[in-house]
């Protein structure tokens, strides 16, 4: 599965690689008959530089995902199925390293290891079965396997998906898994920031999952900070970009019956 188009989009865009550039061609200016031109662009560069990080950009984009649905306390007491999305190995660095990695989102397994504990009646899927990674030895199913392996759930109590590559086949996936139940009670878990978007595609296949969010970015504050140099800034920034622009492609793709879903109190509402 290769990389989505909007996500190279979003490499492209993203304002955090502009003040480096625009600095070294600035410098090189410097030592040229345009000097003046590249003091100009030097002065642009850390202007930028400033102008970008000094309020936190990510979190104001991401707090509004992040908060978008929380967990259920307590929890129903009857779970029929825990879904876990993927995205949380790295096919391609374990296949160059010969050990299982794991990516920035491994809180998806960890929190479904969890959940498969403490419901261990509930039947178990992993969702996203095909890597990123052109040729990879081992699909992302396969080392996800191994790496729920690692922390105590047989390969064998979890159904995978060994196909799809995105939210949207994730969600056609699950209906092809499952049938025609919708009585059910799924819990799905992934990524805060991710969820909107998962439970929209879910929703669009007729799946009313109860969202479990994890691997949260924010503290849940929209606020401007004064800090240069933010810890969440390049890489959250630019995850937040794609997953904005993605909720826009679902959309206009019917994907997912509205830009940014509504929360589960509302959508009950508005179907009741």
């Amino acid at each position: 599965m290769g990389t989505p188009y909007w996500r190279r989009i979003v490499k492209m865009l993203n304002p955090l690689q502009f003040p480096p550039q625009i600095l070294l061609i600035g410098t090189l200016l410097l030592w040229s008959p345009w000097h003046r031109e590249g003091m100009y662009l030097v002065t642009l560069a850390c202007l930028l530089f400033f102008i970008l990080r000094l309020p936190s950009w990510a979190r104001i984009l991401l707090v509004p995902l992040e908060n978008r649905y929380s967990r259920p306390d307590p929890l129903p007491e009857k779970i029929d199925g825990i879904i876990v999305l993927g995205g949380a190995v790295n096919p391609g660095m374990t296949a160059a390293r010969n050990t299982v990695s794991l990516s920035e989102n491994c809180e998806r397994l960890v929190h479904f290891v969890d959940l498969a504990r403490r419901f261990p009646d509930a039947r178990k899927f992993h969702l996203g079965g095909a890597s990123s990674v052109k040729k990879a030895p081992k699909s992302e199913s396969e080392v996800s396997a191994e790496a729920l392996a690692m922390m105590g759930l047989p390969s064998d109590d979890v159904i995978f998906d060994t196909a799809s590559g995105n939210t949207h086949e994730n969600a056609v996936a699950f209906r092809q898994l499952v049938g025609e139940r919708d009585d059910a009670t799924w819990l799905l878990v992934t990524s805060a920031r991710h969820m909107p978007r998962a439970v929209g595609c879910f929703r669009a296949c007729g799946i009313p999952v109860v969202p479990y969010p994890i691997d949260y970015l924010t503290y849940g504050r929209q606020k401007f900070d004064f800090n240069p140099f933010p810890k969440i800034m390049n890489s959250a920034l630019e995850a937040v970009i794609y997953e904005w622009i993605a909720l826009l492609v679902y959309r206009a793709k019917n994907w997912t019956p509205e830009i940014l879903p509504k929360a589960i109190s509302e959508h009950r509402s508005a179907t009741d």
